[in-house]
């Protein structure tokens, strides 16, 4: 499923927590200065929180931003800080904001709490990189309650294993021009359990990804930083290669603010040339095992949408949805988020009657606009409601105004041969209201629009087994 063009799909709730050093101890006499991440954060729909003033209860912060740009060698207190937090928030994951430059070895000691986010002054860079973890998080958690909601209505109709994350050798594509820390590149690789493919120019890269698939890229720019940086920003705005990780091993004296303008292009991290031998496959290994697990998400998620359990066809059927909706519901009452439900109502500018093979037309243009959390069903012919889960009421709207302005533009056949006609809808959407159940955000969906809601059909009671005690 493509993602939206929104900025931001997931709203969540974010605690910006700076944790900076100065000859050994923690700053305590003043707020720490945050180059920009705390007004960055507040400019966007995320619900940022300080410490002290976040929502309690478990599973209420979604993200700690752990701002450790300002880290010095001495880790005794850090620690101590990462463990409070953690204490207190201990469903909560971090994302920690380091220096580009910063020494694998203390990298490598981060990395034990959390996400690392190479940024060093650009505070814009954080954004990409906080929406793609919120992404990740919102596939898992959807995950979990589609299994339930499976569960509940006792299908098993899922074909495969719920995460298939392949035992295959990963592949990497390693991309620059023969230089001393290329070849050292590839031979740290080589020694690995990989299938590394190399690639000396850009076209020859766009080549490669063309006709094969790989768990990862590494590039080595060497002096060619604006040629690679174009290469990135190209990989990040095709369909194919948007999840691609990309890591990047500068070798020129300015790395840092070369390691910047790759990641300002969508770059997933930068590492020092001198840290490539004992850094580099523990960061391809990582990235690419995220990627594969994303990819078995996404996947899951199309075949527990589906009735054939296959993922074929995206449109579940309405007790799934309406169950499912409740769900979400509950999820939405015990975090807070939002939820908005769209309904559709569709007819042929003609008049006619919309036919059963114009609306599976239709719905097809509709799902390559969802995302991956998102839920559809048809309720009759010319009618169909989505779910969707972290947005809220103006970018849902939004959402569904861009729908509608596609569904207009597309000529629909009945049959071969036959005249084409244009559609017409109206569309309503609706935000979860707090104790609110799919039966009533359903109905209030439908009420601009005249329809009479389906009769809500609730999980079937699965009989308990009968137990006899034999003495």
């Amino acid at each position: 499923m493509a993602q939206s063009d929104a900025a931001q799909d997931y709203q969540a709730h974010i605690l910006y927590a700076p944790i900076a050093l100065y000859d050994g101890c923690p700053f305590e006499d003043g707020p720490v200065e945050d180059r920009g991440i705390d007004a960055l954060l507040n400019s966007r729909t995320y619900l940022v929180h300080q410490e002290g003033d976040e929502p309690q209860g478990a599973g209420m912060i979604d993200v700690i931003v752990a701002d450790c740009r300002a880290l010095q060698p001495d880790m005794g207190a850090v620690s101590a800080r990462f463990t409070a937090l953690r204490r207190a928030h201990p469903e909560s994951i971090f994302m920690i904001l380091i220096e580009p430059e910063l020494a694998w070895d203390i990298r490598l000691w981060l990395k034990r709490y959390g996400t690392l986010c190479p940024l060093g002054e650009r505070a814009d860079l954080v954004i990409s990189r906080l929406d793609r973890l919120l992404e990740n998080l919102a596939l898992a958690d959807e995950c979990g309650e589609r299994l339930k909601t499976l569960s509940a209505l006792n299908r098993t109709a899922v074909s495969g294993s719920i995460l298939n994350t392949s035992s295959k050798p990963m592949r990497v594509l390693v991309s620059g021009a023969p230089s001393p820390v290329t070849l050292r590149a590839m031979k740290s690789l080589s020694s690995g359990d990989y299938r590394v493919t190399a690639a000396m120019s850009v076209p020859q890269t766009m080549r490669y990804l063309e006709v094969q698939s790989f768990d990862c890229l590494v590039i080595l720019p060497g002096d060619r930083t604006a040629t690679y940086t174009g290469l990135v920003k190209m990989l990040r705005r095709n369909d194919r290669s948007r999840s691609l990780p990309i890591l990047v091993i500068p070798e020129r004296a300015d790395a840092s603010t070369a390691g910047c303008r790759f990641m300002a292009q969508g770059a997933d991290t930068v590492l020092s040339a001198i840290d490539t031998e004992k850094a580099l496959t523990t960061e391809v290994t990582a990235f690419a095992r995220r990627n594969r697990l994303t990819a078995s998400m996404k996947q899951f998620l199309r075949k527990a949408a589906s009735t054939d359990g296959k993922g074929l066809n995206l449109v579940c059927d309405l007790p799934f949805f309406e169950n499912h909706l409740d769900r979400q519901c509950h999820r939405a009452t015990e975090t807070g988020k939002p939820l908005c439900v769209s309904a559709f109502k569709l007819k042929y500018s003609s008049g006619r009657i919309l036919s059963s093979k114009g609306f599976r037309q239709a719905l097809k243009y509709v799902q390559m606009m969802m995302r991956d959390t998102d839920l559809i069903t048809a309720v009759r012919n010319d009618v169909f409601l989505i779910s969707q889960p972290g947005l809220g009421t103006v970018d849902a709207t939004r959402r569904q105004q861009n729908i509608a302005a596609v569904l207009q533009e597309i000529i629909l056949e009945d049959a071969p041969g036959a005249a084409g006609d244009t559609l017409v809808l109206e569309a309503s959407t609706v935000q979860y209201r707090p104790a609110e159940m799919a039966d009533g955000i359903i109905a209030r969906a439908f009420q601009t629009l005249n329809i009479v809601p389906p009769r809500h059909t609730p999980p079937p009671q699965v009989e308990k087994p009968r137990l006899k005690i034999v003495r």
